[in-house]
């Protein structure tokens, strides 16, 4: 509280009022991306808060052309508890396969993280390091009838 002073003594105090001494958080470090059972997991470090709580992230997967970058908001939606508690969110391929990514087989998925807090968001963490979509195989079909591969020696 504050109370103002001349010659003649002190006014009355002012009301009580909280100041939260706060900043944009520091950028996200080591963001990767990983490949497991038809999933990409991106997942990052979270740095200092800046002094006030982590709300959200917002997290950018790289596009086919290799320099744009978009959310995904229904499998790594940044403003979810569940990710901003695990700093991860596992997305699934048929959604890298399509638009607005449209990442083939084969292809590393880049993606970049910024914290948001009450007082702002931070900027852009480097592009993680980009783990490579693959499909596993299915089973052989009718070997039996190459004869080729079936022959014994």
């Amino acid at each position: 509280m504050i109370a103002a002073r001349n010659l003649v003594g002190f006014g009355a105090n002012s009301t009580e009022i909280i100041i939260r001494a706060a900043a944009i958080p520091l950028i996200p470090s080591s963001v990767s991306t990983y490949v497991k059972d038809g999933y990409t997991t991106i997942s990052w470090t979270a740095e200092y808060n800046g002094g006030s709580e982590i709300i959200a992230y917002s997290i950018l997967i790289m596009q086919s052309d290799g320099y744009s970058f978009s959310e995904d908001l229904v499998s790594c939606d940044g403003t979810s508890t569940t990710v901003v508690a695990q700093t991860s969110c596992s997305i699934p391929f048929s959604s890298l396969f399509s638009s607005p990514f449209n990442l083939l087989v084969g292809t590393s998925v880049y993606a970049k993280v910024a914290a948001i807090n009450l007082v702002g968001a931070s900027d852009y963490s480097e592009s993680g390091n980009g783990g490579i979509l693959y499909l596993t195989p299915g089973p052989p079909l009718s070997l039996s009838e190459n004869k080729v591969l079936t022959s014994q020696t």
